[in-house]
C-alpha cells in the first residue's frame, strides 16, 4: 500500500476505532433485545458533527473517529422507568454489558476465519541458522550462518507444541550425548554432528541464533475452525500469562502500550501489508475484549461481578455506592491511561 505518514495515521485510528465501536455496538444490540431504553449511542468523541432521534435514543457522529459510546437509562443512577437499565431482570442486564466484549472476540473469530480460510495458515517448516558464536560447538562443528536445519536426529524437523524443535531436543540431552543434523547450505545436504556444552546455568547449549522459515499452506476444510478456535485459545493464554506475570512479578509493564503506542503499532503494521493488518485487527480486538473482562470497577468485568452478587443475594445492590465504585473506578482507568499515554509518548521521543 502506498500510504503518506498522514495515511497511515488515518488508518491506524479507522482501525482502532473500528475495533472499539465494535465493543459499543455490542452493547447496544443486545441491549435493544434485552428491552433495555438507550439514552444515547455515538460514534466517536469530541464536539457532534451530525445527530438524530430515533426510537428514544439519540445518535451522533462525533468529530474524533476511535470508537464510540453506549449510554443505558439509569445505569448509574435510579430512574423510574420501567425499562431503565438497574429496573431490568439481572439476566438481562448482565446479557447486555457481556455483549461488549462478545462482539470483539466475534470480530475477531470472523476475521481469523476468513483470513485462515482465504489466505492460508504460516506454517514453520524448517530452521534457519542465523548466526554462530564464534568458539561454542556449532562453530567448531562446522555450521554457520546460513545454513538451513531441516532434521535432527535422522528425524524431520516437528512443529507440534515446540516452536523449536532444536531446544525442544537440546532440552532432552544428557551431557556428553551427540547431535546430528541434517542441514542444507546453498542447495547441498550436509550432516554435522555437534556435541553440546552446558552453559552457566547447566543447560545445554551449541551457540546458534535461531530463526523460523515459514510457508503458506491452506488447510483442510475440516480443520479451519478447530485451527481458528485454538488460535484465539492459544491467544487468551498468552494474555492471561502476561497479566499474570505484570501484576504478581512485575514483568512486563514497559510493554504496556495506550492509544498513542497502538496506534504507532498499527502504523508501521500497515506498511507490512494487508495480512499482516488482518492479524494485528484480531489481536487488538481480543485484547480489547478481554481487557474489559477483567473484573475491575468502571470495566465490564467489574460491572458483570456486581450483576453476580445481586443475582445470589436476590435483591438489589446500593445504587448510590455501585456507582461511587464505578466513579473512583473510572478515576483510577484515566489516571492509568494517562501515565501509560506519557510512557508511550517518552517511547517515541526515545525512538526519534
Amino acid at each position: 500500500m502506498d500510504f503518506s505518514n498522514i495515511g497511515y495515521l488515518i488508518l491506524a485510528l479507522l482501525i482502532l476505532g473500528a475495533v472499539i465501536l465494535a465493543h459499543e455496538l455490542g452493547h447496544f444490540l443486545i441491549g435493544r433485545r434485552m428491552d433495555i431504553a438507550i439514552r444515547e449511542f455515538a460514534i466517536g468523541f469530541g464536539p457532534k458533527l451530525f445527530k438524530w432521534e430515533r426510537r428514544g435514543t439519540k445518535f451522533s457522529i462525533r468529530a474524533f473517529p476511535i470508537g464510540g459510546f453506549v449510554a443505558y437509562a439509569g445505569e448509574d443512577a435510579n430512574d423510574e422507568r420501567p425499562d431503565a437499565f438497574n429496573n431490568r431482570p439481572v439476566w438481562r442486564r448482565f446479557m447486555a454489558i457481556i455483549a461488549g466484549p462478545a462482539m470483539n472476540f466475534l470480530l475477531a473469530f470472523v476475521l481469523l476465519l476468513g483470513f485462515i480460510v482465504y489466505m492460508g495458515v504460516s506454517v514453520p517448516t524448517s530452521l534457519m541458522v542465523d548466526s554462530v558464536t564464534d568458539g561454542a560447538p556449532a562453530a567448531y562443528a562446522g555450521l554457520m550462518p546460513g545454513d538451513t536445519i531441516s532434521g535432527i536426529d535422522g528425524e524431520p524437523l516437528e512443529f507440534g507444541a515446540s516452536a523449536n524443535p532444536l531446544a525442544e531436543r537440546l532440552s532432552m540431552m544428557q551431557p556428553g550425548e551427540r547431535l546430528s543434523l541434517d542441514v542444507i547450505r546453498e542447495g547441498q545436504p550436509l550432516a554435522i554432528e555437534v556435541s553440546p556444552q552446558p552453559n552457566e546455568n547447566g543447560e545445554l547449549r551449541i551457540g546458534v541464533g535461531i530463526g523460523l522459515r515459514f510457508e503458506t499452506r491452506r488447510l483442510p476444510a475440516g480443520s479451519v475452525l478447530p485451527y481458528t478456535l485454538a488460535y484465539m485459545g492459544g491467544v487468551v493464554k498468552e494474555m492471561l500469562g502476561f497479566l499474570r506475570d505484570l501484576v504478581f512479578r512485575g514483568q512486563g509493564a514497559g510493554d504496556v502500550m495506550g492509544i498513542v503506542g497502538t496506534t504507532d503499532t498499527i502504523i508501521h503494521v500497515a506498511r507490512e501489508g494487508f495480512h499482516y493488518i488482518v492479524q494485528l485487527v484480531v489481536l487488538l480486538s481480543m485484547n480489547l475484549g478481554l481487557m474489559n473482562l477483567l473484573p475491575l470497577p468502571a470495566l465490564d468485568g467489574g460491572r458483570l461481578v456486581l450483576l453476580v452478587v445481586e443475582g445470589i443475594r436476590r435483591k438489589p445492590n446500593n445504587r448510590n455506592l455501585e456507582a461511587m465504585v464505578h466513579g473512583i473506578g473510572l478515576v483510577a482507568l484515566l489516571i492509568l491511561i494517562g501515565i501509560v499515554t506519557y510512557q508511550d509518548i517518552l517511547r517515541l521521543i526515545v525512538r526519534g
